[in-house]
């Protein structure tokens, strides 16, 4: 009986998850007409920030998974402003300001403009 509990827990958990990358797949594809498959790399990170705390750390489970979440987002913000200030770099080498605006439901404008 205790098999039959803990594999039933283990298939919520798991379908769980495949639905919340589920939900994000759709959610991009939706706005954007666009497949983008880095969900699958940062859903993984996340897993491993959490892992990296409860493990090395000897965070509690609790604590753990949150704060990965939490150093997921953080990376996720980190490489888009390297990525964006690449790519401002790449338009003009001199002062710049960017600003950019999402217009749903199909396209991203991103501008770089020079002062």
């Amino acid at each position: 009986m205790d098999l039959v509990l803990q594999l039933l827990a283990t298939g919520l958990v798991v379908g769980s998850l495949y639905a919340l990358c589920a939900i994000g797949w759709g959610l991009i594809y939706g706005t954007t007409l666009h497949f983008h498959v880095a969900h699958g790399a940062v859903f993984a990170l996340a897993a491993y920030y959490a892992y990296v705390g409860q493990q090395l750390l000897h965070l509690p489970l609790v604590v753990a998974v949150p704060a990965g979440a939490l150093a997921c987002g953080c990376s996720g913000a980190a490489a888009e402003g390297v990525t964006l200030s690449t790519c401002c770099a790449s338009v003009s080498r001199s002062s710049e300001r960017f600003s950019s605006s999402v217009v749903p439901p199909r396209t991203l404008t991103v501008r770089c403009k020079v002062r």
